[in-house]
C-alpha cells in the first residue's frame, strides 16, 4: 500500500500526458484533413465558399468548430509585376460566418471590412501562402503568372483538460493550398 502510494500520483500525471497529448494529436489530425479537404473542393468546384466551410466543419466532429473554431478560404493569382517576378496577389478571402473563434488568416490578415464572411478585398496584397512572414519562397514562388490557387486555413483554439496549468489556450493551425 506505501509503494502504491507513493507511485500512483507519478502514474496519474503521466496518464494524464499521454491522454492529453493523444487528443492534441487527433486535432491537428482533424484540422489538416479538414484544410486539405477544403482547399481541394475551393480548386475544383464553383461552390460557394460558404457551402464548402460549412461542409468542413462538419466532419470536425468531435471538434466544436462553432465555438472554438474559424476557416478562412483565400483566392491567390499569381501577377506578374512587370519585371519577371509573379507576385501572389489575394483576388477574394472568405471567412466562416458561423466560426466562434476569433482569429486572424496568416495568409492574408489584412482585411478590414467584412460583408457576410466575404472580405472587401482592394487594391493587390500580396500572400504569405507558407506563413512564414511574406518572405517570398517556396510555394510563392511556383505560381506562374494568370494560375489562381486556393488556400484554406483551419484554425482551432485548443483546450486541453487540464487547462487550469496552462495560461491560455494554445492554437492548432492547418493550411493547406491547392
Amino acid at each position: 500500500m506505501v509503494e502504491l502510494a507513493l507511485i500512483l500520483p507519478i502514474l496519474l500525471l503521466l496518464s494524464f500526458g499521454v491522454f492529453e497529448y493523444s487528443r492534441s494529436i487527433l486535432t491537428k489530425n482533424i484540422i489538416t484533413n479538414m484544410s486539405r479537404e477544403g482547399a481541394n473542393l475551393a480548386a475544383r468546384t464553383q461552390t460557394d465558399p460558404q457551402i464548402i466551410m460549412s461542409a468542413i466543419a462538419t466532419t470536425a466532429d468531435p471538434l466544436d468548430m462553432g465555438t472554438n473554431g474559424m476557416i478562412f478560404i483565400t483566392e491567390v493569382m499569381g501577377i506578374d509585376d512587370g519585371t519577371g517576378t509573379v507576385n501572389p496577389i489575394v483576388k477574394k478571402q472568405y471567412r466562416y460566418v458561423n466560426g466562434g473563434y476569433s482569429a486572424n488568416s496568416m495568409v492574408w490578415g489584412g482585411c478590414g471590412s467584412w460583408t457576410g464572411g466575404e472580405c472587401a478585398v482592394s487594391g493587390s496584397p500580396i500572400a504569405d501562402l507558407e506563413g512564414d512572414g511574406g518572405t517570398i519562397s517556396g510555394m510563392e514562388a511556383v505560381i506562374n503568372d494568370g494560375e489562381t490557387v486556393y488556400a484554406v486555413e483551419v484554425l482551432y483554439d485548443y483546450a486541453p483538460i487540464i487547462s487550469y496549468v496552462l495560461n491560455n489556450n494554445p492554437e492548432i493551425y492547418s493550411c493547406n493550398v491547392f
